[in-house]
């Protein structure tokens, strides 16, 4: 017996010596082409080893091999799919026996991975048979791990599994885009397929710092096609989003989950994977957080709660990938929604109305993705237009938006709207417009025109179109039309009736201080005209408005009016008849009326007495004749009327002011309040003398 067991003894430790001795006597070079033709024969590529190989036996079965590379298949014209400068796999020899996978190791340092796409399709990844082009009918399907009969392994470990200093560099020839991963560095841990495989990973994409980790919970599961679960976590350029899904949900490659995702900076984010963001304002911010569920083709999100640049609310849409273009569809709900942010930026320096912008205008976003969204907002922000209650519909094909507002409330008031921006050229067009009743004139007037003093209620109703690549060029195209009507309301800051009566009143023989300290109550602080209504209409072509009608009706005040306003230059020219009367009805009574001019620009307005048309229709004799006698002068015939304007005497400079003074009054109530001049005195003393012919405003 002591005899057998020293024999054993001997052997064994022969059978060691063997094993140790193998790897010193037989250079791994000799494996060198059975290595390449068994992992081109796996692979379906030509695999080539370039450096040297090396093995050993113990204490597990381990190749070394320095310089490697594999191939790319027919119709592909990189030298290769990847490469390595070294490579090393070990295996544990007893488990293998069983069909029990170990790796003790698989290390590939500084591989380098190019992915390609051509133009019709095809791709460079898949292996086992070259790559079909896209027109190309499918082969018969591979054995099914989970079929009887089919070779399945038994377990799989992994122990020392690394990339490190790795490269991938992605390129999708049938877009043009690229995706450049750099510095990849991989570690994946697997004690069996019954327990969690983890995959962590760090790498720089398009120059961005990024982070991985997935933990797949029962890769046995996945195996057999059987449900399985995972968590993935995920950080490139500040954004952060994470997933916890469960796989094969209800059939094979179908998932359902929880996603959450937070992006500060978007258009990091998409510079890091190749798609740059337009530059102009807004897709900026994103963040969102609900249940994930659909295919690697097409998904459904029903979002909790969403916040995309100044829009939060919820949504549930679903994304498909199997067009031409993604195709987003579904229904959104906003708390808020304000768009501010995407009209053009304006220069904080500049005081007043910006100048229109020269800088070119990117609408190509509208061709990256379809759309056909049901929109609902609690409250919407375009420009300086506050509307709540939204209802409408968003739609994007091929470029081409048309945002239908079918509801909307308008400061109290209810209307509907519309915006069609069509990108499919190479000048973009617009068209719209925006119709409401029952508005706030109060409301309107603060937020648009910046005007406190207007009260009323009333309808509004423009319509637009034109086209350009700059926010300039865009208002040299408009063409349109539009209106407002206003009722039952008031102008504070100017009492006309009190006007009216300071007119009468210079036939009595009335000083000019007097009636200076009349005009001055009837412009207070305090005071207020009310009307009946306040009406315009207007046309415009190429930018260029024309105002067909300008009414006002009150009592002691009727004014009517027209004129042009340029957008494109940004300029005014309008003339007001406002008639005031010692009679509420205007039917009885002394009346007077001032031709008023208003010229300049949005930042600089003037007004003043239109003198050509004082004297064309007799008004200046008019209020001469009111006046006159105040100051011991007659009335004028009209040929001494016209002398008079021409030399700028000083009697009718006298009569001009006066007749300006009720009128700017008036003026400032429905323009703003004139600017005091430089040395801070008002324009309007009270004592009638002239300090400035057209007060700015």
């Amino acid at each position: 017996m002591r005899a057998f067991f020293v024999g054993a003894a001997v052997l064994l430790a022969l059978a060691a010596g063997v094993l140790f001795a193998v790897p010193l006597l037989v250079s791994g070079d000799a494996f060198k082409p059975r290595l390449e033709a068994a992992a081109t024969q796996a692979l379906g590529r030509t695999v080539a080893i370039e450096g040297d190989v090396t093995f050993r036996l113990l204490p597990s079965l381990r190749f070394d091999v320095d310089g490697m590379s594999v191939g790319n298949p027919d119709g592909f014209d990189a030298p290769y799919f990847a490469k390595a400068d070294s490579a090393s796999l070990g295996v544990a020899l007893v488990p293998l026996l069983s069909r029990d996978v170990r790796l003790t190791r698989f290390i590939l340092d500084r591989p380098e991975i190019a992915l390609v796409k051509r133009d019709d399709g095809a791709v460079n990844w898949i292996f086992g048979a070259p790559a079909p082009a896209a027109d190309e009918e499918p082969g018969p399907a591979e054995a099914d791990a989970s079929e009887p009969g089919a070779a399945a392994l038994s377990d799989l470990r992994l122990g020392d599994i690394r990339i490190v200093n790795g490269a991938v560099r992605y390129d999708d020839r049938s877009t043009g885009s690229t995706l450049a991963i750099a510095d990849l560095n991989v570690n994946a841990v697997l004690k069996s397929l019954d327990q969690p495989l983890t995959l962590r990973a760090d790498f720089v994409v398009n120059g961005r710092e990024a982070a991985l980790t997935a933990v797949l919970e029962t890769p046995r599961a996945l195996q057999g096609n059987e449900r399985a679960s995972a968590k993935i976590d995920a950080r490139v350029a500040g954004a952060s989003a994470a997933a916890d899904l469960s796989l094969n949900d209800d059939q094979a490659g179908r998932f359902r989950g929880t996603v959450n995702a937070d992006a500060p900076d978007l258009s990091a984010v998409a510079e890091a994977f190749g798609t740059p963001l337009p530059d102009a304002p807004g897709l900026d911010v994103l963040s969102f957080e609900g249940d994930l569920s659909g295919s690697a083709d097409k998904m459904r999100l029903a979002l909790r709660k969403f916040i995309f640049d100044d829009v939060a609310g919820r949504a549930d849409v679903t994304l498909d990938l199997t067009g031409e273009r993604p195709l987003l569809s579904g229904d959104v709900t906003a708390d808020a929604a304000d768009f501010r942010r995407y009209t053009p930026a304006t220069d904080e320096a500049s005081a007043g109305f910006p100048p229109w912008s020269d800088a070119p205008l990117d609408f190509s976003s509208l061709g990256a993705v379809d759309a056909d969204i049901n929109l609902a907002a609690a409250t919407l922000q375009l420009a300086d237009l506050a509307m709540s209650n939204v209802q409408g519909r968003i739609r994007i094909d091929r470029a081409r938006l048309n945002a239908e507002l079918t509801a909307l409330t308008l400061y109290g008031g209810e209307g509907d709207g519309g915006l069609i921006v069509n990108a499919r050229g190479r000048t973009p067009s617009f068209s719209g417009g925006l119709s409401a009743s029952g508005v706030d004139a109060a409301g309107l007037a603060r937020d648009v025109l910046k005007n406190d003093r207007l009260s009323g209620t009333g309808a509004l109703d423009v319509k637009f179109s034109g086209s350009g690549t700059s926010q300039a060029a865009i208002v040299k195209s408009l063409d349109g039309d539009g209106g407002f009507a206003f009722e039952n309301g008031a102008i504070r800051g100017v009492n006309i009736a009190k006007l009216a009566r300071s007119a009468a009143s210079l036939r009595q023989g009335l000083n000019a201080a007097a009636v200076g300290d009349a005009l001055a109550t009837a412009a207070g602080p305090d005071e207020q005209t009310d009307f009946s209504a306040f009406n315009a209409q207007f046309t415009m072509e190429n930018g260029r408005m024309t105002a067909d009608a300008i009414s006002m009706t009150a009592p002691y005040l009727t004014m009517t009016g027209g004129g042009e306003i340029d957008l494109p230059t940004q300029s005014v020219d309008l003339r007001l008849a406002p008639r005031v009367s010692t009679d509420a009805g205007g039917e009885a009574g002394r009346t007077a009326t001032a031709p008023i001019r208003v010229t300049g620009t949005f930042n600089k307005l003037k007004t003043g007495l239109d003198v050509r048309s004082a004297v064309e229709d007799e008004v200046r004799g008019r209020v001469e004749d009111v006046i006159g006698g105040v100051f011991g002068g007659a009335r004028q015939d009209g040929a001494a009327a016209d002398a008079d304007a021409e030399s700028g005497s000083a009697d009718g400079a006298v009569v001009e002011d006066a007749a300006e003074a009720v009128a700017g009054r008036a003026l400032d109530a429905l323009f703003g309040p004139k600017k005091k001049p430089a040395g801070g005195e008002d324009d309007d003393s009270g004592d009638g003398a002239k300090k400035d012919k057209t007060p700015e405003r």
